[in-house]
């Protein structure tokens, strides 16, 4: 059964967990490759790893200025499934998430698990990556597979189909665009939920966006959502 359902505005098609007992006999997607942009964050990346390491065919840690030990932990854990690559990173997130993309195209992947450092899937209701593959492929029309927190109040793209036109957009708070919403599906069976920052993590985001905000209102002062970012950034530390 298919239900349409939003979350945060954003319309996408809810597959209901008993639609996938019928999908023994859809082809199953090649290859999964899991890709985490990363500076240096040796204290919380392992658990990252750790929550999609069993789900996933290789993980891609994409360095983008690390001088820790980032790389051997995250190593450790993944082990032969370990791959990396370099993003020199710009200040533009957008264009780290779509270089993410395309190495896990390069790597032959059918579907990018995009995850943060911070992150962590529990895959509650699915049964091993083979049963998480097939959910995956089951609708073709589907680009991109949402994942819901934990608390079930948002939700976030997190596995694309690497040979879709799909792109990130926004220095900052990003979007993913060229996707219309019958491409967009509510991925069953798993959730995430985010690490809370600390306050020096907090501190460093906010003066990081709000540079890049500043700077997109000053290059696209007619464009209300630079401006509704720059309030809102500015509202969380109120």
């Amino acid at each position: 059964m298919v239900v349409r359902t939003k979350i945060r505005s954003i319309d996408v098609v809810r597959i209901a967990s008993s639609t996938f007992s019928q999908l023994d006999r859809i082809k199953v997607p090649q290859k999964i490759v899991a890709t985490i942009l990363s500076g240096n964050s040796e204290d919380i990346v392992s658990d990252a790893v750790l929550s999609v390491v069993e789900w996933v065919d290789e993980i891609c840690l994409i360095d983008t200025g690390i001088t820790d030990d980032t790389h051997s932990r995250v190593r450790s854990i993944a082990g032969h499934k370990f791959v990396s690559s370099v993003f020199e990173c710009q200040s533009d997130f957008s264009a780290a998430r779509n270089a993410a993309l395309q190495i896990a195209r390069d790597r032959g992947a059918t579907w990018a698990l995009t995850l943060d450092t911070d992150e962590r899937i529990v895959f509650q209701g699915i049964r091993d990556m083979s049963d998480l593959k097939n959910r995956l492929d089951a609708f073709p029309q589907v680009d991109a597979w949402l994942v819901e927190s934990r608390d079930r109040s948002y939700s976030k793209e997190r596995f694309l189909r690497t040979s879709s036109l799909l792109q990130w957009n926004g220095k900052t708070h990003k979007a993913l665009v060229c996707a219309a919403p019958f491409q967009r599906g509510l991925l069953d069976g798993c959730v995430f939920w985010e690490e809370t920052k600390s306050e020096t993590a907090n501190d460093k985001k906010f003066r990081r966006d709000l540079q890049i905000l500043r700077d997109e209102t000053a290059r696209q002062p007619l464009d209300p959502r630079w401006w509704y970012y720059l309030g809102q950034t500015w509202e969380g530390q109120i």
